[in-house]
């Protein structure tokens, strides 16, 4: 074998491991653009979740605008649960997933007696079990639970958190 058989096998190698790292940082790139976007919108409909609890919170005379307020904040945390299932199917982040089961495990507890309260009594029992101090403590862990994850998805949509991606087969 000659010298410049041996180079043109070398520069072949070279050129294949490199294209092979080109296309491995153009996916860690697009990658990291997706979830920074998908952060983005998670970013805005938490905060949005917390301005309609806060309207929730201020509407509790009446029965209608509390069920109004109630559905809004469902329809937006129905959303926020498939973009969250999206980032934690997607990356490898024991906090985050963590944050989103808290997330969720409150958002579970705190709609369901809101709910049952709602249709079951008439306003006045429904405002005094709103104000007890079980139920304020699910206001507060579901809010709590709402910023920890708009600091987490804020980081993400900044580019300010390193972003493992999990390994998926395609077919």
């Amino acid at each position: 074998m000659e010298l410049s058989d041996s180079l043109g096998i070398i520069a072949t190698l070279l050129a294949i491991l490199g294209a092979f790292k080109i296309s491995r940082d153009w996916r860690n790139q697009k990658g990291s653009e997706v979830i920074a976007k998908e952060a983005n919108e998670i970013t805005k409909d938490l905060s949005a979740i917390n301005q309609s609890i806060y309207e929730l919170k201020n509407t509790l005379q009446s029965k209608e605008n509390a069920l109004t307020n109630l559905n809004n904040i469902k329809k937006i945390s129905d959303k926020i649960n498939r973009e969250l299932l999206f980032l934690k199917g997607s990356l490898i982040d024991d906090e985050l997933e963590n944050n989103i089961n808290l997330f969720i495990e409150s958002k579970k507890n705190l709609f369901i007696n809101i709910e049952v309260s709602l249709k079951s009594y008439d306003m006045h029992k429904f405002l005094d079990e709103m104000s007890e101090p079980n139920m304020l403590l699910k206001f507060n862990q579901y809010t709590n639970d709402i910023d920890n994850l708009i600091t987490i998805s804020r980081k993400y949509s900044l580019y300010q958190r390193s972003i493992k991606l999990k390994n998926h087969k395609s077919a």
